[in-house]
């Protein structure tokens, strides 16, 4: 008997520091997540344009975006167009603190089209009513979603009602 919880004593001595390391890994990498939600913006956005039935399909995927000034999503953001708004999301691995957001077209404050060095296209947006969170798109995602948004805000018939007294909240959205 005394052989036996010497032996199971050994083998949590060695797995130990490798459940450790990955529950400190875990930890640190939502509380990254945590904060460069706060940081861009994403967190104050989320608390008006919260998407509740977010699109199945993105129209774009893996998508360079910049929240801000100094908060870039390099290849994770999911975007899409319709007539309610913009849908934002971010890919599975990074969505802690990043639930799915539709910004709707009469929040879509300011539209700037540009391109650098021959090649490189961007598309500024200024996002939100009251917190006004400024959002960069780049690549050829920039010149689509511009033609885009414009059909859409020149014909502007929807407006988005968050109110959670009218809408029934799916399970599974949200923060995580």
């Amino acid at each position: 008997m005394m052989q036996w919880i010497q032996s199971a004593k050994d083998i949590l001595d060695t797995l130990f520091p490798f459940v450790a390391f990955i529950l400190f890994w875990f930890f640190m990498w939502a509380s990254i997540s945590a904060v460069l939600s706060h940081l861009g913006g994403w967190a104050a956005l989320a608390k008006s344009y919260l998407d509740i039935y977010p699109p199945k399909i993105y129209r774009w995927t893996w998508v360079n975006g910049r929240f801000r000034v100094f908060v870039n999503y390099s290849n994770c953001l999911k975007i899409d167009a319709d007539e309610k708004g913009m849908h934002l999301a971010i890919v599975y691995m990074f969505k802690f603190m990043h639930p799915p957001l539709l910004i709707p077209w009469t929040d879509i404050r300011e539209i700037k089209y540009g391109s650098y060095w021959f090649f490189w296209t961007e598309l500024q947006l200024m996002l939100g009513d009251s917190d006004q969170v400024p959002i960069a798109l780049y690549g050829s995602v920039a010149k689509e979603f511009r033609d885009i948004a414009r059909s859409y805000q020149n014909n502007q018939t929807y407006r988005y009602d968050p109110n959670p007294a009218t809408l029934s909240l799916p399970k599974n959205r949200g923060w995580f």
